[in-house]
């Protein structure tokens, strides 16, 4: 299967209009339905791009692009995105739930570790992609 640059960078760029849009949201915002619908729309993004990724990592292995070592690599950072996608829901329906279990800027604070490790985890497999384009 082949993703053209197109729809990857589209992908990524998304994902971080949406991150930023986000955290510069949050600066300002003191309505608890905007943070979480702008939260929860910021995880719904990255919980996407990170299945998207996934499957291209499959693609790229069963297509000799990347060895054993490249998967399992890709497999650690995508472990370590769920931990923080979990924690960023988590943190979210706590903030939902109850009004002074969590502040904005945990919420905030869990989605920004979220952003940074599927920007890793992109970062990583993205040359293995422009490889395969090019190939």
């Amino acid at each position: 299967m082949k993703y053209p640059r197109t729809t990857i960078s589209i992908s990524i760029i998304a994902s971080v209009i949406l991150i930023v849009t986000f955290l510069n949201g949050c600066a300002g915002m003191q309505e608890r339905p905007s943070i979480i619908s702008i939260s929860k729309n910021a995880i719904d993004t990255a919980a996407a791009s990170h299945n998207l990724y996934k499957k291209i990592v499959i693609t790229l292995y069963k297509d000799g692009l990347i060895g054993e070592a490249e998967k399992k690599e890709a497999i650690k950072l995508s472990e370590e995105f769920d931990k923080a996608y979990h924690l960023a829901v988590n943190t979210l329906a706590a903030y939902k739930k109850v009004k002074s279990a969590v502040t904005d800027k945990e919420v905030d604070k869990a989605i920004a570790e979220m952003s940074k490790l599927l920007a890793d985890f992109i970062g990583y497999i993205q040359p293995y992609v422009i490889k395969k384009e090019d190939s």
